[in-house]
Order: C-alpha cells, then sequence, then structure tokens
C-alpha cells in the first residue's frame, strides 16, 4: 500500500508531458532551411527531383493552363457579362476607405446593383494589367492582389439574393471569372441553406462572398508550404474585397466562423482539392446598428 502511495505521489510531481498541438507540427515541418533550399535550387542534378518533374511534367502544363485562363471555368454554366465600371468608385482618397473601413454585420433591404457587383469582382480577384516579359518574349496579365509565384490559387464565388429573379425564397450561387469578367450561375440555393452554413448570419440576407482555394496549384511547387500561402492570398484578396466595398458606400464583413463542409456543398466542391477559406457578407449598412 506504502509503495502505491509512493508511486501517485511521485507521478502527481512528474512534469506532464505536453504533447505538440497540430498547429505547430504544421508550422515547424514547413519552415524554410537552406540546406532545403539547396536542394530545390540545385534539382537539376539531383535524380529524385528530375523523376519527380517528368512524372509531375502533365499535371503541371494543366495548371498553368488553368492559371493562365483565370483559373476554373463552369463551361455550361449561365454567364453574365459584368460592366467595367470602375468609375462607379467616384472621386473617393486611399486614406478615406482606410478610415470609414469597418465590420458591417447587419444590413438595410436594399439589392447591391449589378455595377457594385461588377466593381467588387473586378477589384477583389480580376485582371489589372497586361506587361510585355523579356523572359518569354510575350506579355502576361497581373492581378489586384499577389499571388505566390503568379499562381493565383484562389476562386471567388457569390451568393446573390436578388440578381435575375425576383424571388426571395432563391438565390443563386455564382462562380466569378475574372478572363472574360463575367459570373456563371452555378445552382440555385434556399436562404436557409445559406444561413445553416454559418454560425452568426445577419437578419437580412446580403451577398455572401466565398474565397476557395485550390492547393494544388501551389504544391507542385511549393510543397507543403503551398497551405500556408494560400490563406495568406486569401488575406490579401479579402482586404482588397473589404476596401472596394468601402470605396462603394457598402458595408462588408470577414467571415470565417461558417461550417467548412456545409459551404463545400453549397459550392458543390469535394473539401480536399478545393477548401473554403474565407467568406464576406456584403450590403448597404443598417445605419440603425452599430458597427465596430
Amino acid at each position: 500500500m506504502q509503495t502505491d502511495e509512493t508511486f501517485v505521489r511521485m507521478l502527481a510531481a512528474t512534469p506532464e508531458v505536453q504533447q505538440p498541438k497540430l498547429y505547430e507540427i504544421y508550422h515547424e515541418n514547413t519552415k524554410m532551411h537552406p540546406l532545403l533550399e539547396a536542394r530545390v535550387v540545385n534539382a537539376d542534378t539531383n535524380p529524385n527531383a528530375a523523376l519527380n518533374r517528368q512524372t509531375n511534367m502533365v499535371a503541371i502544363a494543366e495548371i498553368e493552363s488553368t492559371v493562365a485562363t483565370g483559373g476554373k471555368k463552369y463551361r455550361s454554366a449561365t454567364r453574365h457579362q459584368l460592366p467595367h465600371s470602375l468609375d462607379t468608385i467616384g472621386d473617393v482618397t486611399f486614406k478615406d476607405v482606410l478610415e470609414r473601413r469597418e465590420s458591417v454585420r447587419e444590413f438595410e433591404p436594399k439589392p447591391v446593383t449589378l455595377e457594385q457587383l461588377a466593381v467588387l469582382c473586378e477589384l477583389t480577384y480580376g485582371w489589372n494589367s497586361k506587361r510585355n516579359v523579356e523572359l518569354d518574349g510575350g506579355e502576361i496579365s497581373f492581378r489586384y492582389a499577389p499571388s505566390a509565384g503568379r499562381l493565383f490559387p484562389l476562386e471567388l464565388y457569390l451568393v446573390i439574393p436578388t440578381l435575375n429573379h425576383e424571388n426571395d425564397d432563391e438565390c443563386d450561387i455564382w462562380h466569378y471569372e475574372p478572363n472574360s469578367h463575367t459570373i456563371e450561375r452555378i445552382h440555385k440555393v434556399k436562404p436557409a441553406e445559406i444561413r445553416a452554413a454559418f454560425v452568426h448570419f445577419p437578419q437580412r440576407l446580403p451577398v455572401v462572398a466565398l474565397l476557395t482555394g485550390v492547393i494544388g496549384r501551389l504544391t507542385w511547387k511549393y510543397g507543403d508550404r503551398a497551405y500556408r500561402y494560400a490563406h495568406l492570398e486569401a488575406g490579401h484578396v479579402g482586404q482588397n474585397l473589404v476596401l472596394a466595398a468601402t470605396a462603394l458606400n457598402l458595408g462588408a464583413c470577414p467571415i470565417v466562423s461558417f461550417y467548412d463542409d456545409a459551404i463545400h456543398d453549397l459550392l458543390d466542391v469535394d473539401g480536399v482539392s478545393e477548401i473554403a477559406l474565407y467568406s464576406f457578407f456584403i450590403g448597404h449598412p443598417d445605419t440603425s446598428n452599430a458597427q465596430d
């Protein structure tokens, strides 16, 4: 009995061994080190790297083709051409936009116009210019947000309650195709399905913007570190969206408290090769509610 009590006291006095957290394991395993960088730089003399390069050549070509043409395309979908309406913003300074930005959580029952949606899409993840490059002797396009390796792993979707129909019991889910500056209608959903995908939802149904990440566009080049880069890019793009909304006198609120697989089901994506990263509520601010 004495031995058992002694053992219990010794056990209680032993410092608890802390198991590493999942994020700690991931962060440690995706750190960059000079030795690892050297292996990448010297890939031409690395037989394993050369073999992997040959194996992945077809997949890489497909990814590069997708990136060059602006990402995913729903070829059988109904398309709506967006106007180039950047002049809708008017005469507003960058400082003014930054000062007026706030998280708006409640909205007035007033629709967001097609022109406003067009500006939001274009400034959020659209092309902004084409420039000649000496490397290939051609021209490449640039977007309003930076992207690791210029691989653009994100896709932008919009849940719009009032565009092209007057039925309050249905919403359209659209996909933004930046190459043609169009939105592609994927399918209709019930407002209740949208609300159920979030932990908290506004009283009145806003436009909901959803950013997903196609991580495979990055992993062939950056390995597991690609998961970091996709989230960073979502942050860049999200700030564009919020500031563009502010410049249009709209309100926006970034939201990450959503049920991942509910969003995947709404968008009809598998939640593995394409995953939900970020969401936003957008609309005309309800001035009767305090914001922060």
